[in-house]
């Protein structure tokens, strides 16, 4: 068992870190195009992917303090397994994978190789991320459920 308050203080440091951090010192810009009139992105998928994993962490610290009015400790498991799950993609979040693919001109089809498999770690990542708020949300039911967590 841990303390439901040490919970929630980890998660908030992690949607602090996320957050802000990740809008204020944005390194591309919010309107972007590859070729001028083509193209076009008004919002990169970077920062969608930020807010949406920003908004579902909110969720989770708002979660974590409804617990911890009522109970005062929960399932280490569960609490190593939805860390284990969030941070990796909180990780991808702050240092993009795609910065480490070497972009060799007289080689192309190695960098495409290279994009599929980083886009392909980036995926799984984010999906690991929702399962793990997923998780966390079905301990959550069950302890309201058996009238351990008020509304």
């Amino acid at each position: 068992m841990i303390k439901t308050k040490i919970s929630l203080i980890v998660f908030t440091i992690l949607l602090v870190i996320l957050f802000p951090f990740s809008i204020l010192f944005w390194k591309s810009d919010y309107a972007t195009s590859v070729i001028p009139g083509w193209h076009t992105t008004i919002i990169s998928p970077y920062l969608t992917a930020t807010l949406f994993k920003s908004v579902l962490l909110l969720i989770v610290v708002v979660l974590y303090w409804k617990l911890n009015k009522v109970v005062k400790e929960i399932d280490l498991k569960i609490f190593i397994l939805h860390l284990t799950l969030t941070i990796p993609s909180i990780l991808n979040s702050k240092l993009p994978l795609h910065s480490f693919i070497e972009f060799d001109r007289n080689d192309m089809t190695k960098t495409a190789n290279e994009i599929e498999i980083v886009n392909s770690i980036v995926i799984v990542l984010n999906v690991l991320f929702v399962i793990g708020q997923v998780i966390f949300g079905i301990y959550y039911v069950k302890k309201r459920n058996i009238g351990k967590v008020s509304k």
